[in-house]
């Protein structure tokens, strides 16, 4: 019996399977961050503070920054899904039309991202963080005399509860371009 590869055969040659470099697959996490306005989600406080967005800073706990978000005063939350797992920290502030500061920052104390996972943080900016003297009185006089609001539900509650749309979430995110 002859051997094909003598008889001018091609010869196979062993397949190679392709071998592609194996990134790790980082799966989606989210960083929701709530906000009250003195510990209301009423659309009026925003505006009788003239305040239009949240400004929030994310910086590692190295201290290098991640990157900056707004959100509009009126959503009450934003959520962040351009994070790494890892440790954080951040800074929060209202402003204005202008991005001038409206409040005092709020720093949002160390925290993690762990993959697949949702953390909730909720801040609150009290009529006594306004830098404004007027805005401080104006907001503690309606936030005190106005209607009740709902109170944000637990981080592990569902947000939503059929009654219009959502006011905890954002269905947006937004990023500042870099400075300048």
């Amino acid at each position: 019996m002859r051997n094909f590869s003598q008889v001018g055969m091609p010869r196979r040659r062993p397949r190679r399977e392709a071998r592609r470099a194996q990134r790790p697959v980082i799966h989606p996490t989210r960083l929701t961050i709530r906000w009250t306005v003195d510990q209301s989600v009423d659309i009026n406080l925003c505006n009788l503070g003239r305040v239009v967005a949240i400004d929030v800073a994310v910086s590692t706990t190295a201290g290098e920054l991640i990157g900056q978000f707004r959100a509009p005063c009126l959503t009450f939350a934003m959520t962040i899904s351009a994070l790494s797992p890892g440790d954080y920290v951040a800074d929060a502030v209202l402003i204005d039309a202008e991005g001038r500061a409206r409040t005092t920052v709020i720093a949002i104390h160390p925290f993690a991202i762990v993959e697949r996972s949702e953390l909730v943080i909720d801040i609150d900016f009290p009529a006594d963080s306004f830098l404004d003297s007027f805005d401080r009185e104006t907001i503690r006089l309606v936030s005190d005399s106005g209607p009740p609001t709902a109170p944000l539900p637990a981080a592990n509650e569902p947000a939503s509860r059929g009654e219009g749309p959502d006011p905890y979430h954002s269905s947006s995110e937004f990023e500042l371009p870099p400075t300048r």
